[in-house]
C-alpha cells in the first residue's frame, strides 16, 4: 500500500511509519521543511495516489501547553486540519483518512463511549484541543456524507512507551 503520514516525526508518527514499513508499505512522510500544513496542499506536491493517510500532526505539546496557547492552537490545529481535509477532498478522495482524536475530547459528565465523544463540553485545561479534534471528526464526516470519502478516527485513551520504541494504544 501507499501511505502517506503527516506527524511522521512525533511519537506515535515516529512508530507507525517505522511499522508500516517494516510491514512492506510505501510510506510517505514529509517534514514540516518538506511540507508545510499551514498551507494548502497543491494536487502537484504528491501527484501520487495514496490507499491511506494517516494524519498524526498537531499543534500541541504535553503539560500547560494548552492552558497558555489557546488561541494560537485553535488557529494553528485549525489551518492543519483543514488543510488536510481539503486536501483529501481534492486530490486524494480514493484514500481512507485515519485520523487520531482525543479523550480528551469527551465530558467529563459522560463515559468514555463512542456516543458521547461530541456531547458536552471539555475539560477546561484542553478545551482548544479538543474542540479542533471534535472539528477534524465533524469534517470527516461531513466530507463522508457528501462524497461518500471513507475515514477512521481512533481515540486512544492513553498513548505511552519506552524511548518511543512501542507504542501501546488502549482504544475505548
Amino acid at each position: 500500500m501507499k501511505i502517506f503520514v503527516t506527524g511522521g516525526n512525533g511519537f506515535l508518527g515516529k512508530v507507525l511509519c517505522k511499522k508500516l514499513i517494516e510491514l512492506g508499505h510505501e510510506v510517505t512522510s514529509p517534514t514540516s521543511k518538506d511540507c508545510n500544513l499551514y498551507s494548502p496542499i497543491r494536487k502537484t506536491d504528491y501527484p501520487i495516489s495514496f490507499d491511506l493517510i494517516f494524519h498524526l500532526a498537531a499543534w500541541t505539546q504535553a503539560g500547560d501547553f494548552c492552558l497558555y496557547h489557546p488561541g494560537e492552537q485553535w488557529i494553528n490545529n485549525q489551518k492543519i486540519n483543514t488543510n488536510i481535509l481539503e486536501w483529501w477532498y481534492k486530490s486524494q478522495n480514493q484514500a481512507k483518512l485515519i485520523f487520531i482524536g482525543t479523550s480528551c475530547s469527551y465530558s467529563t459528565a459522560n463515559s468514555l463511549v463512542e456516543k458521547n465523544y461530541l456531547l458536552g463540553e471539555p475539560i477546561d485545561s484542553l478545551y482548544t484541543y479538543a474542540f479542533t479534534k471534535r472539528m477534524l471528526l465533524q469534517g470527516a464526516m461531513a466530507l463522508s456524507s457528501q462524497f461518500g470519502m471513507k475515514w477512521l478516527c481512533p481515540v486512544p485513551s492513553t498513548l505511552y512507551g519506552p524511548d518511543q520504541q512501542k507504542v501501546f494504544v488502549n482504544i475505548r
